[in-house]
């Protein structure tokens, strides 16, 4: 019953990760998604092939194994925050080299300790740290849900090699049956049901198309379309860089003064600035955006400040050149039109 539980999940967790596989074109995630894929992969014939094929337990050992596939699920988030071109290629060969550090208990069994696998503690505290890194970049945004899913099934993999719980395992015999019998499930279906989140909170429209609704009538049409622009690449490459590509784009903000700051779900508009000088502009200057055309501002009465055509052609302009490190024209050009046939529709009679 088990082993067919844990195929099942094995299967699903494998075509979740093809299916609309398509929507990393143009974006640096496809390293990632790669990595995400050796994992899966390699814990489901890890878990399973020596359940089909008793003769494929493998010469390093059933333990040496497991934690060989376990630690390659520490790879993909760490191949995120490495997603940002021109050094997202290089990028792959460190985290390789970190799946070969984690890898060092293994080569030292095989050659030192008779192939018995002993996980030291400079390594066994290395894996929590890891692991809470990869949840605190998905954390803040939509795909939190995936992101607990997937540091849930590093846990469970990863349990009997984490600092104090190894020992536990020893010292208590039936949770250390339990473990080890309920293991492969758990892990294989926590990972299809965070592939699972991920799908489904891509097709969550209705909430979707409420919040550009809304922004466009806080704001304007265009920075509805914007917002979901960023949105969308917050989600999907974590907070880390989320919240660097706002400071940017907030610095370039400060320097022109626009009406408008990027929050955390969107544009939002501010106030005006009041007697900037030119040492606050040279403050403020990001050098990819110093093509950017300054824009101009018109000034609606009561002193507020409402962004002009001319304006919103700049911040588009500054989100793109942001953006190109990461994602194709051809990614927000999707988004935009997305917002645009949003706002139609709901204009429509």
């Amino acid at each position: 019953m088990l082993v067919a539980l844990s195929t099942i999940f094995a299967v699903a967790a494998l075509a979740g990760m093809f299916w609309r596989r398509s929507r990393l074109a143009g974006t640096t995630l496809l390293a990632p998604w790669w990595w995400a894929l050796l994992a899966v992969a390699s814990v489901a014939l890890v878990e399973l092939g020596p359940r089909f094929a008793p003769s494929a337990a493998g010469w390093l050992g059933q333990s040496a194994t497991r934690y060989t596939a376990y630690v390659a699920m520490l790879c993909p988030s760490m191949a995120i925050l490495g997603a940002k071109r021109p050094q997202d290629r290089p990028w792959q060969a460190i985290v390789l080299s970190l799946w070969a550090i984690l890898l060092v208990p293994v080569f030292s069994s095989l050659f030192f300790a008779g192939g018995q696998l002993r996980v030291e503690s400079l390594w066994s505290w290395f894996l929590p740290i890891l692991i809470l890194v990869g949840l605190l970049n998905p954390l803040p945004t939509r795909q939190a849900i995936a992101g607990l899913l997937v540091a849930l099934a590093q846990l469970v993999a990863l349990g009997e090699f984490l600092p104090g719980v190894s020992t536990r395992l020893e010292d208590n015999e039936s949770l250390g049956a339990w473990t080890s019998q309920y293991r492969t499930p758990l892990v294989l279906g926590l990972l299809a049901a965070a592939i699972a989140a991920v799908h489904l909170r891509a097709r969550m429209t209705t909430a979707r198309r409420r919040q550009i609704a809304r922004q466009a009538a806080a704001t304007s049409a265009e920075l509805a379309g914007l917002s979901l622009v960023w949105r969308d690449f917050r989600d999907a490459f974590g907070s880390l860089w989320a919240l660097r590509l706002a400071e940017r784009v907030n610095d370039s903000a400060t320097r022109y003064d626009w009406s408008v700051r990027l929050q955390w779900d969107g544009f939002e508009p501010v106030p005006p600035q009041k007697d900037r000088t030119p040492e606050d502009d040279r403050a403020a200057e990001v050098p990819e955006l110093s093509n950017v055309p300054e824009p101009s501002k018109a000034v609606e009465p009561g002193g507020s400040s409402a962004p002009t055509a001319q304006t919103l052609t700049a911040i588009e302009s500054s989100l793109r050149v942001l953006l190109r490190r990461f994602v194709s024209p051809e990614w927000i050009d999707a988004r935009l039109a997305t917002a645009a046939q949003t706002l139609a529709s709901r204009d429509r009679p």
